[in-house]
């Protein structure tokens, strides 16, 4: 019984830990939010982006985006609109269920003119399946 104390009370610790930094994401006055708009595959879905330029750190609330199929992840996208539509991949919303808060820290991005997030097979894409684009937003 001590046992499990001792598990239930490390688990709250860390679920504390992750929500302040949750928090401190989301408060933090130097992020850009981006917000993003549910498309035509998932007009009800959204996302918003936390973005800091200087230490070019990248979160996304992923918490307006339904549970991915099984086999599919969603892939988040930096694009750049100009001169051509180019899209790079910056990370992969991985284990989406076990992730609470649903807010990932993706990869940085020094630019960025837009940002969308698409639903992919499990491992992700090297280009955006545009039918599956689940939130788009311009920054």
């Amino acid at each position: 019984e001590k046992q499990n104390l001792i598990k239930t009370v490390d688990s709250l610790a860390l679920k504390n830990k992750t929500i302040e930094t949750s928090l401190a994401v989301i408060r933090d006055p130097k992020n850009t939010i981006v917000i993003l708009g549910g498309q035509t595959v998932s007009p009800a879905s959204s996302a918003k982006i936390y973005w800091n330029k200087e230490t070019k750190v990248v979160y996304v609330d992923a918490s307006g985006l339904p549970k991915p199929p099984k086999g599919k992840v969603y892939q988040v996208w930096a694009l750049k609109l100009a001169p051509v539509l180019t899209p790079t991949s910056i990370g992969l919303l991985n284990n989406f269920d076990a992730n609470d808060q649903k807010l990932f820290e993706v990869s940085d991005t020094s630019y960025a003119e837009a940002f969308g997030i698409t639903l992919e097979p499990e491992g992700g894409s090297k280009t955006p399946t545009m039918e599956q684009l689940y939130t788009l937003g311009k920054v």
